[in-house]
């Protein structure tokens, strides 16, 4: 008897957009290579995926639309950005408080007192007061100061498989 046994549907991509200062390109530079995870499937996303020719300020904005995960990575230079303050944090913060998207700010630096004060009330990572930068410092093995932000990410990533997979995940038109 023949059966045919389809296969287990993959669970779908968790789309994860890193907002940050071109002034901290260091930082998305260092973040990337952290936004991996054996078994999920994950689709990382920063302005650097901008292909030549094609309008860049459509393209962001198609990638906060699919979006499941929005990664700013927080310092002085990202609060001062127009763009930033004005288009992507602007529609992140729309998205999260309608409960669409997962947040999780990663602290490069301290952005001033008031500055991103809705980013700066979400735990974020590295937990604790301490920036990324800081704790780098701290540490001998530059791999243990990665493994807070790493894990921090991984358990907001596994938040939005799991939305995916109850299928409440939304784009915007």
């Amino acid at each position: 008897m023949n059966r045919q046994v389809k296969a287990p549907a993959q669970p779908a991509e968790v789309w994860l957009f890193v907002s940050y200062s071109h002034k901290d390109d260091y930082w998305m530079q260092a973040l990337m290579p952290l936004l991996k995870f054996p078994g999920t499937r994950v689709k990382p996303w920063n302005d650097k995926e901008i292909r030549p020719g094609v309008r860049w300020d459509k393209e962001i904005r198609d990638a906060l639309a699919k979006m499941d995960v929005y990664i700013p990575l927080v310092s002085v230079n990202f609060a001062v950005s127009h763009y930033i303050g004005t288009m992507e944090c602007r529609i992140a913060k729309k998205r999260h408080d309608n409960d669409e998207i997962e947040v999780v700010p990663v602290l490069v630096g301290d952005p001033g007192k008031d500055e991103c004060a809705w980013l700066m009330a979400l735990q974020r990572v590295p937990p604790g007061e301490k920036s990324w930068a800081e704790v780098l410092r701290e540490f001998r093995e530059h791999d243990f100061a990665l493994t807070p932000i790493r894990d921090g990410i991984k358990a907001v990533v596994e938040r939005a498989r799991k939305r995916h997979k109850q299928g409440t995940r939304q784009e915007l038109d």
